[in-house]
């Protein structure tokens, strides 16, 4: 049986209600998408729509955005997304933090993930994609740049170990001339 215009605004209000108790954590993300008071008064008037949340994701963790945006649908919400990445990245990079590490991951009101939108969707936009070859041409020179330094470590623990080595059969060659110097010394008397 499909919800009735009543069951959904009691969803609604209670969603609201529970917006409403939080702190966004991220400056970033309310200067970014929390509408005017006078925008959600209006909103609370017509026939609800869906709540989405704005988590931002960064290198230091995920921020959490407590107040989201009541839209029409998910591509709405993906649309919002990508139009503030721009002013976002530039946030972001004002603060030292690299926006091509960043995303938006977008949950219902039920906390539930819907989609991410990874920053470098758009800011990567007019760049010409690398040629798959390069790619594996550039994979095949990061492996062997490896290889080579596991041979370089390899070589040098054998090179203190032949070192080693080297000094013992030096101590052991002077501990014989020691000996056989003492022992023609004493035929000479």
């Amino acid at each position: 049986m499909p919800a009735s215009r009543a069951d959904i605004g009691s969803v609604a209000a209670r969603t609201r209600s529970e917006l409403h108790t939080g702190e966004c954590q991220s400056a970033i993300v309310r200067q970014t998408f929390v509408r005017s008071p006078a925008d959600l008064e209006c909103s609370k008037r017509e026939w609800p729509m869906p709540w989405f949340y704005f988590h931002l994701r960064t290198p230091a963790g995920l921020e959490r955005d407590d107040i989201g945006l009541e839209l029409i649908g998910i591509e709405a919400a993906y649309l919002d997304a990508c139009q503030a990445i721009p002013t976002m990245a530039a946030d972001l990079s004002g603060k030292k933090v690299d926006p091509r590490r960043c995303r938006f991951e977008i949950a219902d009101s039920a906390g539930r993930a819907l989609l991410e939108v990874p920053f470098t969707e758009i800011l990567d936009k007019g760049r010409r994609p690398s040629h798959p070859a390069l790619l594996a041409q550039r994979r095949k020179a990061t492996a062997e740049m490896e290889r080579a330094a596991r041979l370089i470590e390899a070589l040098g623990e054998e090179r203190a170990a032949l070192l080693a080595e080297l000094q013992n059969l030096r101590e052991l060659l002077a501990h014989a001339q020691e000996v056989s110097s003492h022992g023609t010394s004493q035929r000479r008397t």
